[in-house]
C-alpha cells in the first residue's frame, strides 16, 4: 500500500495512485492500536498525496486563471454599466406603469361613482312618477365601466408584481419569524463548552482529525 503514497512519476500513475487510495481507504477497517497508529500515517499520506496533485497542475491553472481573470475583467468593463442602465429603464418602466394603474383604478372608481348616482337618480325619478317607493328599497346594481388599458403591451417586456415588506416593530413579530443567531450561540460554546447553559439547546463534542503533509 506504501507505493500509492509515492511521488508519481506522471500524470496517469498520479491518476491510478489516487483511485487505489481511495478504494483501499474505502476498505479499511481499524479494530486495534496497531492499526490505529498505521492509519494516521495514510492520513499524512493522503494528504501529501493531495499536495503533490495541486503541485502538478498549479502553473497550469495560475496561467489559465489569469487569463480567464483578464477576458473576465475586460466582459466586466462593458457588462456593468448596461446592466446599471437596464436598472434605470427598468426602474422607470415599473414606475409609470405603477401610476398609470393608479390613475386608472382612480377613473375606474369615479366612473362607478358616477354610474351608481345616475343609477339613484333614475330611480328617484320613476319613484316619483309611478308613486312607487318600494324601487326605492332595492340595492342599487350598476355595471362596473370597462375602460381600455392605457398601458401598452411591449414585445418581449414583461411586469411581475412583487411584493415586500419593512419591519415596523420587532416585539410584534410572532416567533415563528425569528432567525436563531448560530455565531452568537457558538461563540458562547466555544467559550463555555459543556458548562454551556442555554434554554433549548444542546451541547455536545465531536472529534476532527487533523493531519499535514510529510
Amino acid at each position: 500500500m506504501l507505493n500509492i503514497f509515492s511521488k508519481s512519476k506522471n500524470e496517469l500513475t498520479l491518476r491510478k495512485d489516487v483511485d487505489e487510495i481511495l478504494a483501499e481507504m474505502e476498505q479499511l477497517d481499524i479494530t486495534t492500536n496497531e492499526q490505529f497508529e498505521t492509519t494516521g500515517a495514510f492520513v499524512q499520506g493522503i494528504k501529501s498525496k493531495q499536495k503533490e496533485v495541486k503541485d502538478h497542475y498549479e502553473d497550469k491553472r495560475s496561467r489559465t486563471y489569469d487569463a480567464y481573470k483578464a477576458v473576465t475583467t475586460t466582459i466586466s468593463s462593458y457588462i456593468n454599466p448596461l446592466e446599471k442602465a437596464e436598472g434605470i429603464v427598468k426602474k422607470k418602466l415599473g414606475v409609470y406603469r405603477v401610476e398609470t394603474e393608479r390613475k386608472h383604478r382612480e377613473e375606474e372608481r369615479l366612473k362607478l361613482a358616477e354610474a351608481r348616482w345616475k343609477e339613484e337618480e333614475r330611480l328617484l325619478a320613476e319613484a316619483a312618477e309611478t308613486g312607487n317607493e318600494l324601487i326605492l328599497d332595492d340595492e342599487v346594481i350598476v355595471a362596473p365601466p370597462v375602460l381600455e388599458t392605457v398601458v401598452p403591451k411591449m414585445k418581449g417586456i414583461s411586469f411581475t408584481t412583487v411584493w415586500k415588506f419593512a419591519l415596523e416593530n420587532i416585539n410584534d413579530l410572532p416567533r415563528q419569524y425569528m432567525i436563531l443567531d448560530v455565531k452568537k450561540i457558538q461563540g458562547v460554546v466555544d467559550a463555555l463548552k459543556e458548562a454551556t447553559a442555554i434554554p433549548g439547546i444542546r451541547v455536545f463534542s465531536e472529534q476532527q482529525v487533523g493531519a499535514r503533509a510529510t
